[in-house]
């Protein structure tokens, strides 16, 4: 199973940066036209994940414009809102709304769009905390778990961002042995970290640095990533 991901776009038609000039917001579109046809034409992913942040002020006009560029995309894709992307709803009138537990191959991909929380953070409800362990249900294949804010085990990170009941997230991916959690939102990324035979990581932001487009490969359990950069 190939994943090609793209996270933090941060698109704004109306600034050309953002955030001191770290983001280039005002060239996302053109990031994302690229990183369309290098994931067509060079990754060929079974899917695209696309992790939040597409836009950078909840312009529907701006989330708009990306759904026409991604609607380019060869393979199946999976989005996700952010916290700058605006009510779920409204991101989900744009992008197709996918069901929390998304079956391909011989992975099933967990789609949690959880609650903001002061400070950048977030919450996730307890309905939606099992939804690993469901996935995980009958299922010797690989389960991926997938949300905008960083999910890691406390301490095991300097990340700035977390979920405010961590502590009950971590006992089900545990529980559940998901493969690998894949988070957005702390734009400079973390590599792949191991704990308790569950792996995390966050996909650095594609607006910043040298536009990097995630690529990761998995198979039985075992996870292989790379990033290829579009600057």
């Amino acid at each position: 199973m190939r994943l090609a991901i793209l996270a933090d776009t941060h698109y704004n038609s109306s600034k050309q940066t953002n955030c001191g000039g770290a983001r280039h917001t005002g060239i996302a579109d053109k990031l994302v036209r690229q990183a369309v046809a290098l994931i067509n034409e060079t990754i060929k992913p079974d899917i695209t994940i696309l992790l939040g942040d597409l836009a950078d002020e909840a312009d529907p006009n701006d989330l708009r414009v990306l759904k026409n560029v991604l609607d380019d995309l060869d393979s199946k894709v999976i989005a996700i809102p952010g916290n700058h992307d605006g009510a779920p709803d409204q991101f989900y009138s744009i992008f197709p709304k996918p069901d929390p537990i998304v079956e391909i191959g011989e992975t099933r991909f967990v789609v949690h769009v959880d609650e903001e929380r002061p400070g950048y953070n977030a919450w996730r409800s307890p309905e939606d905390i099992p939804l690993e362990r469901q996935a995980r249900n009958n299922w010797q294949g690989d389960v991926v778990s997938l949300q905008h804010v960083p999910v890691f085990p406390p301490g095991e990170t300097s990340c700035p961002y977390h979920y405010v009941n961590i502590e009950d997230i971590i006992k089900t991916l545990e529980e559940s042995k998901t493969t690998l959690v894949i988070s957005a939102h702390f734009h400079p990324g973390i590599p792949p970290l191991c704990h308790n035979q569950v792996t995390y990581m966050v996909v650095p932001a594609l607006c910043e640095g040298n536009f990097p487009v995630t690529v990761v490969d998995i198979s039985k359990g075992n996870v292989k990533v790379r990033e290829i950069n579009l600057r």
